[in-house]
């Protein structure tokens, strides 16, 4: 296996069973991180880097901006649209005039709002954990299984749905 090729294949696992909650946090992470990069590359001079690195902060915005459902998100869809808007804009100067400045102020709001996704993420798996039921709770029946009156006599178990009682 080449060297990165497993990594790979578990990026590429991570996002086909992510929810979209994850994959909007997994954007915002790699936003962050090539923005870090770019500014980084920028004080380097190295351009054709800055540039690579912009241009996929920028594909993850616009990615962002196609995602929001702007019907049933309502006046928060309207604001993130208009706060991804502006920040595609900023990233579009920043690339083009190779200006560091421009490309932090965009990734210290990406990261702002990465944090917010994360602490949303975390509230709304602490909340589903309360109403599932615990691994102890399903292991454990709460009550005798159903019992159904035999036409031969006797009192057999029923069946479980789409199986056959072999316990006779």
């Amino acid at each position: 296996m080449a060297p990165g090729s497993a990594t790979e294949a578990y990026r590429r696992a991570a996002v086909r069973t992510a929810s979209k909650e994850q994959l909007v946090i997994m954007a915002y992470e790699v936003a962050v991180k090539s923005l870090d990069g770019a500014i980084r590359a920028i004080g380097e001079r190295d351009f054709e880097e800055a540039n690579r690195l912009l241009q996929k902060a920028q594909d993850i915005v616009m990615e962002l901006m196609l995602s929001l459902d702007m019907e049933a998100g309502g006046e928060i869809a309207q604001n993130l649209w208009r706060l991804y808007d502006y920040m595609y804009f900023r990233l579009v100067q920043a690339n083009v005039r190779k200006d560091a400045e421009m490309a932090r102020e965009v990734r210290d709001m990406m990261a702002s709002l990465l944090e917010a996704w994360r602490e949303a993420w975390e509230k709304l798996k602490r909340e589903s954990s309360k109403e599932s039921p615990s691994q102890e709770e399903l292991r454990e029946p709460s009550a005798a299984p159903p019992r159904a009156s035999n036409p031969y006599g006797g009192v057999s178990q029923i069946p479980p749905k789409g199986g056959i009682n072999l316990a006779g």
